[in-house]
């Protein structure tokens, strides 16, 4: 029984720890070496990071790992049709970036 609560309760950790955060960016800053931080806390930022419109529709989402853009960084016009799609790797455009007609 100790055995299957033990392995029950590192199961659920695992995943709560491995959940993806999504952060506004107004919580958000970038040092003088352009590494993201959360406001209030002192290591690097690992998640996305979501920039919205005025009418609270989402207008980008950016994925960054240790600080860095490291990942796919999404852009939305305001009709929510995705406008662009980029890649990044340790903090640099990488590979193919695609831009949309919105229509």
């Amino acid at each position: 029984m100790k055995k299957l609560l033990l392995t029950i309760f590192l199961l659920v950790s695992s995943l709560a720890f491995s959940a993806e955060r999504l952060v506004k960016i107004e919580n958000t800053y970038m040092d003088n070496k352009g590494i993201v931080f959360v406001a209030g806390e002192e290591t690097p930022f690992t998640g996305t990071v979501e920039v919205k419109f005025d009418n609270g529709k989402v207008q980008g989402l950016l994925e960054v790992k240790n600080g860095l853009l490291d990942g796919t960084g999404v852009t939305y016009y305001p009709s929510g049709k995705v406008k662009s799609k980029e890649n990044y790797k340790n903090g640099y455009e990488e590979g193919i970036n695609t831009i949309y007609y919105e229509n």
